[in-house]
């Protein structure tokens, strides 16, 4: 019996993603064509044309797919089940974490850029990937400071602090600056 060779396609791959999507490719040998592809586990599952079939995931898989293949081959039809093992590791729909203190005191006289600095050096900044992910796609890709006022340690304000993983998963923190005077 004659089987069909099966491409399998990710996109995006080789980084991190809030999804992926899938495409599985049924190449017909000498003599055979394709009618339907499907797979009844990728509920979500559509079929492009008679060949092709695309799901999106979001979640990380490592697992057999059996695709059942409607076919002729040499004038016979056939129903074939041919398992293909899927291994997708790179989506994360986890944003990053963002810890320390709400508020921070900033001495009278102290430049932005300082109290910027000190806030940051006050944080920690960590990242994970969903489960089942590789951690190698883990990581943070940006960290944004933005104060809102132009001479904070005299009068005060706020210090948002947004992280952003390699996904585009986003977190933030707003962290209070107190005036001290001498």
């Amino acid at each position: 019996v004659q089987v069909p060779a099966v491409k399998v396609s990710a996109s995006p791959s080789g980084k991190a993603s809030r999804s992926v999507t899938l495409t599985f490719t049924a190449i017909p040998q000498k003599g055979m064509t394709i009618e339907r592809i499907s797979a009844a586990e990728l509920s979500d599952s559509v079929a492009l044309d008679t060949n092709s079939l695309q799901c999106t995931l979001t979640e990380n898989l490592s697992d057999v797919i059996e695709l059942e293949i409607q076919c002729t081959s040499d004038g016979t039809p056939r129903k074939l089940t041919i398992p293909i093992r899927v291994e997708v590791d790179n989506i994360d729909r986890i944003a990053p974490e963002i810890t320390g203190a709400h508020w921070m005191d900033a001495m009278e006289g102290t430049s932005n850029e300082e109290v910027r600095k000190q806030v940051m050096e006050s944080l920690s900044i960590t990242d994970d990937i969903s489960e089942g992910g590789n951690k190698a796609y883990a990581g943070i890709a940006d960290v944004r400071c933005e104060m809102n006022s132009e001479n904070i340690s005299f009068t005060g304000g706020s210090v948002h602090v947004t992280a952003v993983d390699y996904a585009g998963n986003t977190s933030s923190k707003t962290i209070g600056i107190q005036p001290r005077f001498q």
